[in-house]
């Protein structure tokens, strides 16, 4: 995996080329000052949540009132003007705020009603237990929150070059961290997979939420293998400049596919029911000549769910700290077992 492997997967990249096939989706360039507040301890919110109260569009361009929105002011907003006063207070108080960050996420809630915020690679999927909502994001609050809370951002703002065998440190790439805000569709994970490409050949499905037996998929492989062949040969392969990479695509009826991301071929990604020696063994293999049939591998019954990848996120520090993972693992092996005496 190289350098520009990753920039090429950055969103602004892939989404010039493969956008029409994928969310609409607003990209805003941030500043050295908004990434250092995101790599700032703790959770501290800029002063513009303090006393936000935003009205959820429809998602075009109209409140629910039906009055437009489409000007750049604070409509939708309804500021608080009993701030205390920091005179009244000894200690100097430091105002967050990013006026024009600001201002393009609240042009983005007008466009779309609902927003899923992101970075140049990653999204805050891990940060989903944070608020009621998982990932969705309906005012200013809810989108600096779940950017606060999610370690992947962290990941993407101090290591977006892990495991590259050409990084180096003394030399490092330049490019632009972006934020990232799609318009919130309602997926459901059933429908969502992922596909390895390997010499621009389709190498590789899986399921991508390993959490949970689907029954459906087992009785569709053929026809989910054959709509994913599709979609591949007739908008992906040959259109995007790396021959190693990786698509979440989702299929939310037959023969419909629609792309979500494209990321790297490596480490990097997360390669759920498969493991990465085996898929660059199958892409090598793909290169000399060999013809390898595509792979489709998803959870066949209850007995083989997998723990969710951010699962342990959202436990407390004391689990880690006083070495009681080996109990949270002892309590969701019950957890299955029950589940599946249930079905007997």
């Amino acid at each position: 995996m190289l350098v520009d492997d990753v920039l090429k997967c950055s969103f602004s990249s892939w989404f010039s080329i493969l956008g029409h096939l994928s969310i609409e989706s607003d990209i805003i360039e941030i500043d050295d000052k908004f990434r250092e507040y995101l790599l700032s301890d703790g959770i501290i919110l800029p002063e513009c949540c303090n006393s936000e109260s935003y009205h959820v569009t429809n998602g075009n361009g109209h409140n629910q009132n039906g009055h437009s929105d489409d000007h750049d002011d604070d409509n939708g907003i309804d500021w608080d003007d009993n701030h205390d006063d920091p005179s009244d207070n000894n200690e100097e108080i430091n105002v967050i705020e990013f006026p024009q960050i600001e201002k393009r996420i609240r042009r983005s809630l007008r466009r779309y009603g609902n927003l899923f915020p992101k970075l140049n690679w990653s999204s805050c999927e891990d940060a989903s237990w944070v608020q009621a909502n998982g990932t969705k994001c309906s005012d200013l609050t809810s989108v600096f929150l779940m950017l606060k809370s999610s370690d992947k951002i962290v990941h993407d703002l101090t290591d977006p070059f892990d495991h590259c065998s050409d990084f180096d440190c003394h030399n490092p790439p330049k490019f632009q961290y972006q934020l990232i805000l799609r318009k919130w569709i309602n997926m459901n994970p059933s429908m969502e997979f992922r596909c390895f490409i390997g010499n621009q050949t389709l190498l590789a499905i899986c399921q991508r939420d390993v959490r949970t037996f689907y029954e459906y998929i087992g009785s569709e492989k053929s026809q989910i293998i054959q709509d994913i062949q599709n979609f591949f040969e007739e908008n992906i392969r040959g259109k995007f400049p790396l021959d190693n990479f990786v698509i979440d695509i989702l299929r939310p009826t037959i023969q419909t596919i629609q792309l979500i991301d494209v990321n790297v071929f490596g480490e990097l990604t997360d390669s759920l029911l498969f493991d990465w020696d085996e898929l660059l063994a199958n892409a090598s293999a793909v290169q000399r000549g060999d013809s390898i049939p595509v792979e489709f591998r998803y959870i066949e019954n209850r007995f083989g769910v997998q723990r969710g990848r951010f699962e342990l996120n959202s436990l407390p520090l004391d689990v880690f700290n006083g070495n009681l993972t080996n109990l949270y693992d002892d309590n969701l092996t019950n957890v299955n077992n029950n589940d599946n005496d249930d079905d007997r």
